[in-house]
């Protein structure tokens, strides 16, 4: 048992012997280990100070260059900013312009063909209106020949004189006063040809031989002639009054677009507007055809282009 208590006791010590080594080779280790985390914690601390001071060092190496760069990046923004600032309103303007342009354009082209269409239309016009006149030109042309030529028969019709009448008297000069004051009216423009024709009268001699008409009841083949005092005068002064005369000269060669003409035909020129009556005839009968032969002819010839 003794033996069993000092084996007890040693193991005891032994156990307690161990427990003090252990205890102190943990406290000897946690040191270690703190001092090393310490050691290591130093050590971070001091890299990572290295490193910052590395960084730092870089960086002010890295922006001392950059800030030039800056400014010349400044100052390019600043040149492009005031290019755009100015090539904006030139590209406004520009394309101002071209849209001013091409409206100018459009509207000069329909301007043109407005001017195609209205001288166009102008030419359809001018066309209607000159066939129009020409029309109206040519209709009043033939109302004023129709006119003319009605008018020259009414006045040939009764033109016949007797043989003691002169052709051109004061009655023929009242007659031209007023068919020229109308014929000024309707527009006529030309000459107004007045033809005096002689008749062939059945003339006896007076006493003086002087020729005169026959008496009504002799017969044609008694006649002691058939003709005209004036068969061999074709001078329109034999024919002629002294008032007609002055009227001539009064009135000049033309007045009023008008030229008065004067023809004295002898008996060889004077035509027979009305047929003689037979051999077996009387006097009176032969000479009152003889009267309407002895005659002054109108004649209207209007200018070229008049109408």
């Amino acid at each position: 048992e003794a033996y069993d208590v000092d084996r007890r006791g040693g193991d005891l010590n032994e156990e307690v012997a161990g427990i003090s080594l252990q205890a102190i080779v943990t406290r000897i280790l946690e040191d270690q280990h703190l001092a090393l985390r310490a050691d290591i914690l130093r050590g971070n601390r001091n890299f990572a100070r290295q490193v910052a001071g590395e960084i730092l060092r870089e960086t002010r190496d890295a922006e001392a260059p950059l800030e030039p760069e800056v400014s010349r990046s400044y100052s390019q923004g600043a040149v492009t900013l005031l290019v755009l600032l100015l090539l904006v309103p030139a590209l406004v303007l520009g394309g101002l312009w071209l849209t001013a342009a091409e409206e100018r354009d459009a509207a000069l082209a329909e301007l043109a063909g407005l001017d195609r269409t209205l001288s166009e239309r102008m030419q359809v016009a001018e066309s209607v209106t000159s066939n129009l006149l020409a029309d109206m030109k040519v209709e009043r042309s033939d109302r004023l020949s129709s006119y003319l030529a009605a008018l020259q028969w009414s006045l040939n019709e009764n033109g016949g004189h007797g043989l003691n009448t002169q052709a051109f008297d004061r009655s023929r000069v009242q007659q031209l006063e007023t068919l020229l004051e109308h014929l000024e009216k309707i527009g006529f423009r030309g000459t107004v040809r007045l033809t005096s024709h002689l008749g062939e009268f059945c003339l006896d001699a007076d006493r003086l031989g002087e020729l005169r008409t026959a008496p009504a009841d002799t017969a044609v083949t008694a006649c002691g002639t058939v003709g005209h005092p004036l068969d061999g005068s074709s001078f329109t002064s034999d024919r002629q009054s002294m008032q007609f005369t002055a009227f001539m000269a009064r009135r000049g060669g033309r007045a009023g677009g008008i030229r008065i003409d004067i023809v004295s035909n002898d008996r060889f020129a004077s035509t027979r507007r009305y047929a003689y009556p037979g051999d077996g005839s009387l006097a009176g009968e032969w000479n009152a055809v003889a009267a309407r032969n002895n005659r002054v002819e109108y004649e209207f010839l209007p200018e070229l282009g008049d109408g």
